[in-house]
C-alpha cells in the first residue's frame, strides 16, 4: 500500500498476519502453473487456486507513441508539466493513468498517483487547458494533492488517511462504505447498496446467484520445469498441442518420446481407452495448448482423413505390451543382431539433382511410395512421397521440371547400422513410420530397415 503512510500498512500487515494470512515480502511471481506459483527468490508455493491482483501497465499504444515520437516518459507514462501537456510539446496533452503529472508541492521526480481522485480532476483540468489554449489565455497548473486514501483489508476493517489524519479498524471501514456510496449516481442506486450492505452485517453472504463461467474448449497451459501434466494411469481428458517449450513423455523404461514446439500428443489415448500410458513430465518452461476431450473427438470422428491421420501418428505411444508383442512375432535369435544385419542394402534412392518428372519415373517403376532423398555428397536429407509431390503438382507449387531440392520432404526415423535391433524395433513402434534409415555417424546412407525385414532372416553378403 504505498499511497497510505508506513504505520497504516504495517496496521494492515499485522492485521492480516493475525487472521492467519501469510504475506511473502519482497518477491516477485515468475510463473503460474495448474499446482504451483514460482517465486523469484527460487522458492514455488503448491496452490491449485490463484487470485491475483497486478497493478495496471500504460498501454502499449502510449509506450509505440513515447518512442516513435521522443517524448519524455517516466516508467510507460507520459511525463507532462503541471498544465497537462507533455513536455516539450504544444498540442499533445495527457491525463490519467498513462500521464506522469508532477505532484504539486512534491518532491522533484514524484507524480500524481494513478487513482480515480486524480484522474477525474486531471481530466476537467485538461479540458479546461485546451479552451484556454485555444483562446490564447494563461493556462492553469493541476495543484491538487489528493484528499485522501482508504483501503478496506476485509473482515469489516479498512485504513484510511484523510486530510493527513489516520483512522484503521472498523472505523475507518464505515468511512470507506459511506464514501463510496456518497459516489453512487441516483437515490435509488444508494438505497439497494444501503439495504444490500446492512442485510451483510446480519446474514452470511448469498453465494446462490454467483454464475461460473463455462469453460473454454481450447485452453492454454503453463508448464515450469519438472512440472508433471499428468501421471500414467491418469483419466485422459484434453489433446495437447506444444506451443514452445518440450514435454518427456516417459513410462517406467524411461523416455518414450519428447515433444517439442509444433508437435501434439494425447491422440492415442483419446481414440482408445482414455488411460494416459505414460507420464507427461515439462523438460524445461513449457506452452500448452489443449483441446477438450469432447471437441477432438468431434473433430476426429467427422473426418476419415482427420481420424486416419491421429490413428497414424497415435503409433508413436506404443505401449512396452505392443513392442514385446512386435518382438514376438520375429524369429529366433533376432535380439541379438544389429540393424545393419537386417537392413535391406538394395537401395533405390533420389537425389538434389534430379527433377520431379525424373522422380515420378522411379516410383512408376517400384512399388514404393517413398524414396529417400540424398544430396550430392551422399547425405540422407530425408524421404520424398509420391503423394506429396502430386499434391504439390496439383496445388501448382512445382511441375516436372522443378528439381527435388525443391519439393517437400519428409524426415524419417534414423538408426546406425551397429544399433541393437530391440533398439531398432522400439523405435519403429514408436516413430509412426514404416522406415528406419540406417546411416552412418556422416549421415550417409548404408540402407533401409522395414518390418518385413524384422520378420526376415540375416542376409549372407
Amino acid at each position: 500500500l504505498p499511497e497510505i503512510s508506513e504505520s497504516l500498512g504495517a496496521y494492515c500487515e499485522k492485521n492480516m498476519r493475525d487472521r492467519g494470512v501469510e504475506i511473502i515480502l519482497n518477491a516477485r511471481v515468475t510463473a503460474m502453473t495448474a499446482s504451483k506459483v514460482y517465486l523469484n527468490d527460487g522458492r514455488s508455493i503448491e496452490s491449485h487456486t490463484v487470485v491475483t491482483t497486478v497493478g495496471n501497465a500504460p498501454h502499449p499504444l502510449i509506450v509505440d507513441l513515447c518512442s516513435k515520437n521522443h517524448f519524455e516518459s517516466c516508467k510507460g507514462r507520459v511525463v507532462t508539466d503541471e498544465h497537462l501537456r507533455a513536455k516539450n510539446q504544444d498540442r499533445v496533452w495527457v491525463a490519467g493513468d498513462c500521464a506522469a503529472i508532477p505532484l504539486y508541492r512534491g518532491k522533484s521526480g514524484e507524480y500524481c498517483p494513478p487513482t480515480a481522485q486524480f484522474a477525474y480532476r486531471q481530466g476537467i483540468m485538461l479540458g479546461q487547458n485546451i479552451a484556454l489554449w485555444l483562446g490564447k489565455q494563461r493556462l492553469k497548473a493541476f495543484k491538487f494533492r489528493g484528499l485522501g486514501e482508504l483501503a478496506s483489508i476485509g473482515h469489516r476493517s479498512a485504513v484510511a488517511e484523510i486530510m493527513g489524519m489516520k483512522f484503521s479498524g472498523i472505523l475507518a471501514w464505515f468511512m470507506w462504505r459511506t464514501i463510496y456510496l456518497m459516489k453512487l449516481p441516483g437515490l435509488e442506486r444508494r438505497l439497494r447498496v444501503v439495504i444490500d450492505w446492512t442485510l451483510d452485517l446480519f446474514f452470511p453472504r448469498d453465494i446462490t446467484l454467483m454464475r461460473a463461467r463455462p469453460s473454454d474448449v481450447v485452453q492454454e497451459a503453463h508448464l515450469e520445469k519438472g512440472d508433471v501434466l499428468f501421471e500414467s494411469g491418469e483419466p485422459a481428458l484434453s489433446f495437447y498441442i506444444v506451443k514452445s517449450g518440450r514435454i518427456d513423455l516417459t513410462d517406467g523404461n524411461g523416455l518414450v518420446k519428447s515433444v517439442g514446439p509444433g508437435e501434439h500428443f494425447g491422440e492415442r489415448a483419446l481414440l482408445h481407452d482414455h488411460i494416459w500410458r505414460f507420464t507427461a513430465t515439462a523438460a524445461e518452461p513449457t506452452v500448452l495448448v489443449s483441446l477438450e476431450d469432447k471437441v477432438f473427438l468431434s473433430i476426429s470422428s467427422a473426418s476419415t482423413s482427420i481420424h486416419n491421420f491421429f490413428e497414424s501418428s497415435a503409433g508413436q505411444y506404443a505401449t512396452r505390451q505392443q513392442v514385446e508383442a512386435m518382438f514376438a512375432t520375429m524369429p529366433a535369435g533376432a535380439r541379438d543382431l544389429k540393424a545393419g544385419d537386417l537392413m535391406s542394402r538394395k537401395i533405390v534412392s533420389l537425389t538434389t539433382g534430379m527433377n520431379v518428372a525424373g522422380a515420378l519415373k522411379i516410383f512408376s517403376d517400384h512399388s514404393f511410395h517413398s524414396f529417400p532423398l540424398l544430396d550430392d555428397a551422399g547425405k540422407v536429407l530425408g524421404a520424398v512421397s509420391e503423394g506429396d509431390l502430386l499434391d504439390a503438382i496439383k496445388g501448382g507449387g512445382i511441375n516436372r521440371d522443378t528439381m527435388l531440392k525443391d519439393v517437400p520432404v519428409q524426415q524419417l526415423p534414423t538408426v546406425r547400422p551397429e544399433t541393437p535391433i530391440p533398439e531398432a524395433v522400439e523405435r519403429f513402434c514408436r516413430s509412426g513410420k514404416n522406415k528406419l534409415l540406417v546411416v552412418d555417424g556422416e549421415g550417409a546412407l548404408h540402407g533401409i530397415l522395414t518390418p518385413i525385414d524384422l520378420l526376415g532372416v540375416p542376409r549372407k553378403e
